[in-house]
């Protein structure tokens, strides 16, 4: 059974902000820490205003392979959970809570679609796979969507609409900014979402305090707030996660197999720096 996402309270000047943005944009990018319980239920608490804004796609960073499976479950009662979130994978994408925002968005009029190439191929760089991520989402928004306003949810690495100093160019040029270079035409935003303390499911549980030094605070919150960044157009840190649940024990891999998954930068995001 699914859990049910309840909306996550954002004050209202987070509210309008994000507003803003999404009149501003024609993708709006949620970059996330996978593995959460809290950032489906702040993506949920958006879809109505996304929706009347004009968004009417949703992409995921999923599978592309599992696009129709995904959609042939959304529309068919009978039909089987996906094997990406009946058999998930050990980054935490594969959770209970994304399949149930990906439902409530399916009942309220989008269209769901998967983005993600998998490995390009052997050895290759993160770059590549952005790079197939921003191919495969220009096909599909010039296709299905080419009036319509897309949503795009994915590790906030490949959120990122300028380069991370910290990072070299490693993870540049992310998938939003090689979608940009596609798509020139459109105007592209960005909001990271980020808590403060807490626990989340990548490789396993872990605490979000290890990784403190991705968040601008490191003294506990007692509410969502903004935080100015030089690489996404927003970014909300928020006081506390829990770690996502899935339908099976996501299976870890062993570890030359995580050594190798860590290189190609397919760890989602926290557990990379953070997919």
């Amino acid at each position: 059974m699914l859990p049910k996402i309840e909306n996550f309270p954002l004050p209202a000047e987070i509210l309008f902000r994000i507003e803003e943005l999404a009149v501003d944009a024609d993708a709006l990018f949620f970059g996330e820490i996978h593995g959460t319980q809290e950032i489906p239920q702040i993506i949920s608490g958006l879809l109505p205003m996304l929706h009347e804004r004009g968004y009417r796609g949703l992409g995921l960073e999923v599978p592309q392979f599992e696009q129709e499976n995904l959609r042939r479950w959304l529309s068919d009662p009978k039909a089987s959970i996906p094997d990406f979130y009946a058999k998930p994978g050990p980054d935490g994408r594969g959770s209970r809570e994304m399949l149930a925002i990906v439902l409530r968005a399916s009942q309220m009029g989008f269209q769901v679609f998967c983005f993600d190439p998998g490995l390009v191929r052997k050895n290759a760089a993160w770059t590549d796979r952005d790079a197939g991520m921003a191919q495969i989402t220009q096909e599909i928004w010039q296709n299905d969507f080419p009036k319509d306003k897309i949503l795009l949810i994915c590790g906030n690495n490949h959120a990122f609409l300028k380069p991370p100093p910290q990072a070299g160019n490693d993870l540049w040029p992310s998938f939003a900014e090689q979608l940009r270079q596609l798509m020139p035409a459109k105007q592209y935003r960005a909001v990271d979402l980020m808590p403060v303390s807490g626990e989340f499911y990548n490789m396993g549980i872990r605490n979000v305090q290890a990784y403190q030094f991705l968040t601008a605070y490191v003294k506990p919150l007692e509410a969502p707030r903004l935080v100015p960044s030089e690489i996404v157009s927003m970014q909300v840190d928020f006081p506390h996660c829990h770690a996502a649940t899935f339908f099976s024990t996501p299976k870890t891999p062993g570890q030359w197999k995580l050594v190798r998954l860590l290189f190609l930068g397919l760890l989602g995001n926290y557990g990379e720096q953070n997919s």
